[in-house]
């Protein structure tokens, strides 16, 4: 694929080089930990959208990585589409995707790090709990000053920007302003 996208020899090599610097049990993959491994690894998924989006023509789909989301409200044309998905990555790609999930909407479809609802999306308890440890490991470097009341700002600002996108006020409210409801449990 990498070859039908780049035609300079030079960096075809180098492709091959950081490719053919591991090695897996099974023979296919990509090396972690490479900057390289994310592009690579986007490259390739890339060829499973446009198969899902301009061959099977499935309007109702996101991908984040490796974890996809189809929607629709018949559940044989899920099971069909993701056997033919299945079929083309193995084929085509020769890679193996995820077990596939099947899930009604009113249960909340969990999804990178949220479970999503028809008209609400809240936290994952995971994500929940990280925010709690990563939330309380903060406030206590705070009162022990060990970081700048700037820092703090700066850190736990990153911290909300993920909870933010989840309906998540009462969430928080408990976490921030009642912290000890939140950091003792």
């Amino acid at each position: 694929m990498l070859c039908r996208r780049f035609k300079d020899p030079f960096l075809l090599a180098v492709f091959k080089k950081i490719i053919d610097s591991f090695h897996f049990e099974n023979g296919s993959g990509l090396p972690l930990g490479n900057l390289t491994s994310q592009y690579f690894a986007n490259h390739l998924v890339a060829q499973i959208d446009y198969f899902i989006l301009q061959k099977l023509m499935i309007k109702n789909y996101v991908r984040y990585m490796d974890d996809m989301v189809l929607w629709h409200n018949d559940k044989s044309v899920l099971i069909s589409v993701a056997n033919e998905i299945n079929e083309f990555t193995n084929n085509n790609l020769k890679q193996q995707l995820k077990p596939i999930c099947l899930n009604y909407c009113e249960r909340g479809l969990p999804f990178c790090g949220f479970v999503l609802f028809p008209a609400k999306v809240r936290l994952n308890k995971v994500s929940k709990n990280r925010f709690k440890k990563k939330y309380k490991k903060l406030t206590n470097e705070l009162e022990n000053n060990t970081i700048t009341e700037d820092t703090f700002r700066v850190k736990s600002n990153a911290l909300l920007s993920f909870i933010l996108h989840a309906d998540s006020f009462a969430f928080r409210k408990k976490c921030i302003f009642a912290k000890d409801l939140c950091l003792n449990r």
